[in-house]
């Protein structure tokens, strides 16, 4: 898919490569996400409670479940840990 990105210069990008990207992306958040968990000894309760979802979503992503979670809920989910 072509992109323009000013200038004059346009980009192709393909949709596999923005899944992989975006997938990369969100292993990137998820691990820091489960990292700051585990740093603070929070419970999957305690961390639900402050990451603002449920425990088994907790679960999920202590599994390393990237795959269940948007980017921006990600970031929602580091910005509350910050």
């Amino acid at each position: 898919m072509p992109m323009n990105m000013g200038g004059g210069i346009t980009m192709h990008i393909n949709d596999d490569s923005i899944r992989a990207e975006n997938l990369k992306l969100r292993g990137t958040l998820a691990r820091a996400v489960r990292d700051t968990v585990v740093q603070n000894h929070l419970t999957q309760v305690e961390a639900a409670e402050r990451l603002g979802i449920s425990q088994p979503r907790v679960s999920a992503l202590l599994k390393g479940k990237a795959g269940a979670f948007r980017v921006d809920s990600l970031v929602n989910m580091a910005l509350r840990l910050a």
